[in-house]
């Protein structure tokens, strides 16, 4: 596990600055993800806060409290390998551990540390939009803006295309 958060967070972006004519600077950083990758967006770009300085995070179950993963999987004949992966089968370890994005947006609120930009979009149909839900209230306790987008459509591709054209306008739009 440590070595993907290494890869992702440290290791890909030089790779990706000494392989393409990209720019170095901190603000055009951003990280980005669905579903998982979605977890893994808003996770590591909350830990990595130097590094990223925009987050896209879409349809990612971020509060894995309130989940039985299991069933959820189940339910879509969809493996739970991806979360087990990262906790073994025991998902209680999750909250309150570094694993858990939540951790990571206090203590950027505690440190008072800048944050990245947030875009956070979610169908509501999506089996994690209360996850969703629940993320946007705990940022705007901790007082970290976001940004918000959510529209019928599930947790597929059919909401993802048009969600993610609109975080790409939101990317270019002045913050």
């Amino acid at each position: 596990r440590r070595r993907f958060e290494s890869y992702i967070a440290r290791e890909l972006p030089l790779f990706i600055r000494d392989s393409f004519p990209v720019s170095d600077k901190w603000e055009e950083t951003f990280i980005g993800g669905f579903s998982m990758g979605g977890y893994g967006a808003l996770r590591l770009g909350l830990k990595y806060a130097k590094t990223f300085s925009r987050i896209l995070a879409f349809s990612g179950c971020y509060d894995m409290s309130e989940y039985p993963f299991t069933s959820i999987y189940a339910e879509k004949g969809v493996s739970s390998m991806h979360w087990e992966a990262l906790a073994g089968e025991d998902y209680s370890v999750i909250p309150g551990s570094d694993l858990d994005p939540y951790v990571h947006a206090r203590a950027i609120a505690k440190a008072r540390c800048a944050c990245p930009d947030i875009f956070l979009s979610c169908g509501i149909s999506d089996p994690f939009y209360p996850a969703y839900i629940k993320t946007q209230e705990i940022l705007s306790s901790l007082g970290i803006a976001y940004t918000a987008q959510e529209a019928e459509g599930g947790h597929d591709w059919d909401y993802w295309d048009p969600a993610l054209r609109s975080a790409i306008s939101w990317l270019t739009e002045e913050q």
